[in-house]
């Protein structure tokens, strides 16, 4: 559900460049439903005037503030478009750091996975995650951070992260195999 559209100046988030825009469309978009979306794609019309507004990694009930994917200027068509949902998928499976296996830590610029299960992981690993503002997630963005050649049973890898602040950050899920 849409609550709000405003202009936005800041750091533009979406395509992960944190370039600075000026007044930009950026909506405040709560996931009402009881499932995790994985993607969704807002589409905001009037006339010719379209927007698209791309959310990845909403939780069931969580909130987000999501800016224009192109950084489209504020233009007062905004106010009174049509939105619809060009295309929405949702979680197959539950988000899982898999505790049983891993153990996932972080710091300003860096995140660490203990592999503590006695199986290598020899294909790629994922971790996953989005910065927030109070209880609201900024840009519907999800970083990812990948570990090449998995992490032997047993040992602990680091990757660099420049999006990964400690007191804005919240790591979302996991993925190997």
């Amino acid at each position: 559900m849409i609550r709000s559209v405003t202009k936005y100046s800041g750091t533009f988030v979406e395509d992960g460049t944190d370039r600075d825009v000026e007044d930009i469309i950026q909506l405040r978009v709560e996931n009402t439903s009881e499932e995790d979306i994985q993607f969704l794609r807002i589409k905001a019309e009037q006339g010719e005037n379209t927007a698209y507004f791309d959310i990845t990694t909403l939780p069931a009930g969580s909130t987000v503030d999501v800016q224009e994917s192109s950084a489209m200027e504020y233009s007062n068509w905004i106010e009174n478009c049509t939105y619809s949902i060009e295309n929405l998928a949702l979680f197959r499976e539950d988000r899982s750091l898999y505790p049983d296996m891993f153990t996932v830590t972080a710091q300003d610029g860096w995140i660490s996975v203990e592999n503590h299960s006695s199986q290598d992981i020899i294909s790629d690993l994922y971790v996953y995650f989005k910065n927030m503002d109070d209880d609201v997630f900024s840009g519907g963005i999800t970083y990812r951070v990948k570990f090449s050649g998995g992490i032997p049973a047993g040992e602990t890898a680091e990757e660099q992260s420049i999006h990964y602040l400690s007191d804005k950050s919240k790591i979302m899920y996991l993925t190997y195999q």
